[in-house]
């Protein structure tokens, strides 16, 4: 397995404990006697400290959550493949989603969307638009960056699951600072889609993440506020083990944006533990 790859799952595991908790009074309290990083999670955490979605309760050291289950499923399928296209990358989806499919855990809104899109080819129910605007548009470029694929190749397999066009402007905003380094910042955020840099620039010129922060809608999985935090904590601390740190008391969606924060930080050093828990 990629060091990269390895990098990326083990930055979403660490996040496990505390994924989609939305009460940030409670993690912040929590984590002033507690470790945060690379825990289970809790089920008492989650039914005392609404708003919070449970969703992987059974789940041990070193799982991930469905996005990170498809970063693996999509590296492991395609170094396998030559040339691999959307067809691919669909199949591979619906083999795990589709009903008596490998998988049996929480499947999130892209994917039930297109398990109807396959059933409506059979059974006429009618089409679903594939519009999702989640973290998960960026696991093909993580992937292609591992297996040293052009990144056109991953943003089509990006619009699988999407017809957003925003994806394309933070592609390209993401691999200027992988090439160039984080002194790109203020470059790499006016490739960003125009209707989310002010938020940005907000986000990377404050130290208090209250500033940008006000409820639980800005901790959710879009890309419209997950990406102000994940470049707010990327522009705040040098370390990466600082960065999910902080990540995780914020709450909200802090598994999948863990993702994106370990391709921003690769490579960078874990603990040395956290790697006999790779699956």
């Amino acid at each position: 397995m990629h060091d990269l790859i390895k990098t990326v799952l083990l930055t979403n595991s660490s996040q496990m404990g505390f994924n989609w908790i939305y009460n940030r009074a409670f993690l912040l309290g929590y984590s002033k006697d507690h470790e945060m990083l690379m825990q289970k999670p809790n089920s008492k955490h989650y039914h005392e400290n609404k708003p919070s979605y449970n969703s992987y309760p059974n789940s041990k050291l070193g799982d991930n959550t469905l996005q990170g289950q498809i970063l693996k499923w999509l590296y492991d399928d395609w170094k396998e493949h030559e040339s691999y296209t959307t067809t691919n990358y669909k199949n591979l989806l619906l083999k795990h989603f589709m009903p008596g499919g490998l998988y049996s855990g929480y499947v999130e809104s892209f994917g039930n969307k297109l398990v109807l899109n396959a059933l409506n080819e059979k059974f006429n129910l009618g089409e679903v638009l594939m519009d999702d605007d989640q973290l998960v548009g960026f696991i093909p470029l993580i992937v292609a960056i591992a297996l040293n694929k052009p990144s056109n190749e991953a943003l089509n397999l990006t619009y699988v699951l999407t017809n957003n066009p925003h994806y394309k402007n933070y592609f390209e905003a993401i691999t200027l600072l992988l090439d160039k380094g984080k002194e790109k910042l203020v470059e790499a955020i006016s490739l960003m889609p125009r209707e989310h840099q002010e938020k940005i620039k907000n986000a990377v010129n404050t130290n208090n993440a209250k500033d940008f922060i006000k409820d639980a809608h800005d901790l959710a999985c879009s890309i419209n506020v997950a990406m102000p935090i994940i470049f707010y904590l990327y522009n705040k601390h040098p370390k990466l083990i600082d960065a999910l740190n902080e990540n995780v008391i914020l709450g909200g969606a802090s598994g999948d944006r863990a993702l994106l924060l370990g391709l921003l930080y690769y490579p960078s050093d874990l603990p040395k533990e956290w790697y006999s828990y790779l699956k």
